[in-house]
C-alpha cells in the first residue's frame, strides 16, 4: 500500500507540473481592437451637376414724361396705361459647377450655374379715348408692353453645416441675366389740341431694350449624399435683376413740330425653386 500511495502522488505531481509548464508556454491573448468610429462624409472637392425648377417673377414698368408730354391733359391716362406689373412664370433647367472645402462640420464653397428660362409676358391696354374736354375730337391711344427673361446665371459663395450625409447651407452672390423689355404707346389724333397730332396712320412713342443685367441672388438649400460621388440638392433663390430703361421720341408733323418724349423703365425680380443632382470628384 505504501508503494501504491507513493506512485499515485508521483503521478499527480508529474501531471500538475506538466500542465503548469504548458500554460506558461501559451502565448498571451491577442488584444481586442476598439470599434472604428464612423466618420461623417467629407464634402470637400469639386463637383458638376444639372438641375430643373420652376420660377415666378414680376416685371414692373413705369414711364416718365418729357418735352410736350409734360402738362398734357392726356398724360395721366397714358401714364396709367403704361405702368404695369407683369407676372411671369415657367419651368427652367440648367447646369452647375462648384467646389467645397469642409472644416469639421462647417463647409465653405462656391458655385456657378446657368439656367435657361425663356419667360415672357405681355399686356395690351386696349383702345382708350382721349380725356373728355372741349378739345377732344375722337383721339385714341393704346399701350403694348412685353417683358422677357431669357437666361439667368449666378455665382454664389455657400456657407453650410454638414452632418453625416446631409448638408444645409445659405448662399448669396452675383446674378447675371439676359432681360428684354419693349413698349409702344400708339396714338391717333388729327386735332392739334388733342393727343399729339398725327397723320391718319397715327404715331407712337415706341422702343425696346435688351441687356445683360447685373443683380444679386440670395437663398437657402440642402444636399443629401447618396454615396461618395452622388448627391441630390434642393434650393430656393430670390433674384433681383435691377432696372433698365430706354427713351422714345415722337415729333408732330409740320407745322407744329412739337416733340413728345418718354422714358420707359423696367424692374425685374424672380423667385425660383430647383431640384438637382451633383457628381463629385
Amino acid at each position: 500500500m505504501r508503494r501504491l500511495s507513493i506512485a499515485v502522488v508521483a503521478t499527480v505531481s508529474t501531471v500538475t507540473f506538466t500542465q503548469i509548464a504548458a500554460a506558461a508556454e501559451l502565448p498571451s491573448a491577442m488584444p481586442v481592437k476598439a470599434p472604428v468610429a464612423v466618420v461623417a462624409s467629407d464634402w470637400t472637392g469639386a463637383y458638376i451637376g444639372v438641375h430643373a425648377g420652376y420660377g415666378w417673377g414680376t416685371s414692373k414698368t413705369s414711364v416718365s414724361p418729357g418735352d410736350s408730354w409734360v402738362g398734357d391733359p392726356d398724360w395721366g391716362n397714358v401714364n396709367a396705361a403704361s405702368t404695369n406689373s407683369l407676372k411671369m412664370s415657367g419651368v427652367f433647367g440648367g447646369a452647375q459647377i462648384g467646389y467645397n472645402q469642409q472644416f469639421k462640420n462647417v463647409l465653405l464653397g462656391i458655385e456657378a450655374d446657368f439656367s435657361y428660362f425663356g419667360m415672357n409676358k405681355s399686356a395690351n391696354s386696349g383702345t382708350i379715348a382721349c380725356v373728355p374736354n372741349p378739345n377732344c375730337a375722337g383721339g385714341t391711344f393704346s399701350v403694348n408692353t412685353e417683358a422677357k427673361v431669357n437666361w439667368v446665371s449666378t455665382i454664389r459663395p455657400r456657407l453650410g453645416w454638414a452632418t453625416d450625409n446631409t448638408l444645409l447651407y445659405v448662399t448669396g452672390g452675383l446674378a447675371i441675366a439676359d432681360v428684354s423689355y419693349s413698349q409702344s404707346i400708339n396714338f391717333i389724333s388729327l386735332n392739334m389740341d388733342d393727343l399729339p397730332n398725327t397723320t391718319a396712320s397715327g404715331g407712337a412713342n415706341a422702343g425696346s431694350v435688351s441687356n445683360i443685367q447685373l443683380g444679386w441672388a440670395l437663398g437657402v438649400g440642402g444636399e443629401y449624399r447618396l454615396d461618395q460621388n452622388w448627391s441630390l440638392k434642393a434650393e430656393y433663390l430670390h433674384i433681383d435683376l435691377g432696372s433698365q430703361s430706354f427713351n422714345s421720341t415722337y415729333i408732330e408733323p409740320a407745322p407744329s413740330g412739337r416733340t413728345f418724349s418718354v422714358t420707359h423703365q423696367q424692374d425685374v425680380t424672380l423667385d425660383t425653386v430647383r431640384l438637382g443632382v451633383n457628381r463629385r470628384f
